[in-house]
């Protein structure tokens, strides 16, 4: 018979305790984990239909141009989004084009289907600046910005992209300014006061305006339409009312850029006298 010896004070029973989780990584249920690859998977695929009809940064570049309306160029910037990002964005790195790593290449225009954010492309610009300061006579086309998770963009690329959310900034509000003239009901009967004619050729107008023009800023007025729209403080007589005022100055807006040059400083002293003549 074996006789098994077990050391003085050993214990005999002991339990597996689950390793720490991080606090870093919260668990990510099941749900959330097929939601993520279903965006991904989304995401993947409309950058690939870009690809396929050759729509790519090199396409957004056309807004430089003088001639882009919301006719011309909508269809085609309207497709592209910007970077959907799975991950905190960190900040950039900026580098003269002498100095970047071997290991690191600028991507090309042709590459890029999704746009950074305003304050993304700001703090690019801001690293940029910065290193302007250190190296005196820097020119901008000599720097590159690295942004961790995404790639090394040139300055030009920057420019393409805060270009594209200013155009966009422009042909959204027209887009709200053609579904607003179509929401005006022109069959009401109306005080003479505020009684205005139908104009047909406002939407084709608005389809018209230069995303870079004197015209644009024209499209402010819609911003106010949106923001007195709420029928529950003023009732709904007043807001209709006050939309078909509106539209009537909208229009004689339109009519006085096209008949003559109108500086921003009129349009907003316009706007702010507009703002103060309703009952």
């Amino acid at each position: 018979m074996n006789n098994i010896l077990e050391p003085a004070g050993a214990v005999t029973s002991f339990v597996i305790d689950s390793p720490p989780r991080s606090h870093d990584r919260p668990k990510t249920s099941t749900k959330e984990k097929k939601a993520q690859r279903k965006k991904a998977a989304a995401s993947a695929q409309e950058d690939s239909d870009l690809y396929a009809e050759n729509l790519s940064l090199t396409s957004v570049q056309l807004v430089r141009t003088g001639d882009v309306t919301y006719e011309s160029s909508y269809d085609i910037l309207s497709r592209f989004k910007t970077v959907d990002y799975a991950f905190k964005f960190k900040a950039p790195t900026a580098y003269r084009k002498s100095d970047l790593p071997p290991t690191k290449q600028t991507i090309a225009p042709e590459s890029i289907t999704r746009m950074l954010r305003p304050d993304h492309l700001k703090a690019c610009t801001r690293k940029v600046v910065a290193m302007q300061k250190k190296w005196k006579g820097l020119k901008e086309s000599d720097a590159v910005v690295d942004i961790p998770g995404i790639g090394v963009y040139s300055m030009d690329t920057v420019s393409a992209m805060n270009q594209w959310n200013v155009a966009m900034e422009t042909l959204k509000l027209a887009q709200k300014a053609l579904t607003w003239v179509h929401t005006i009901d022109f069959t009401l009967s109306m005080p003479t006061k505020f009684r205005v004619a139908m104009q047909t050729d406002l939407p084709s107008k608005i389809r018209a305006i230069r995303v870079q023009s004197s015209k644009a800023e024209i499209l402010d007025l819609v911003r106010s339409v949106y923001a007195y729209s709420d029928t529950k403080d003023f009732g709904v007589g007043t807001v209709k009312r006050r939309q078909r005022r509106r539209l009537q100055v909208f229009y004689d807006q339109l009519e006085l850029r096209d008949s003559h040059h109108v500086t921003g400083t009129d349009h907003r002293a316009h706007c702010g006298v507009l703002r103060h003549t309703y009952p």
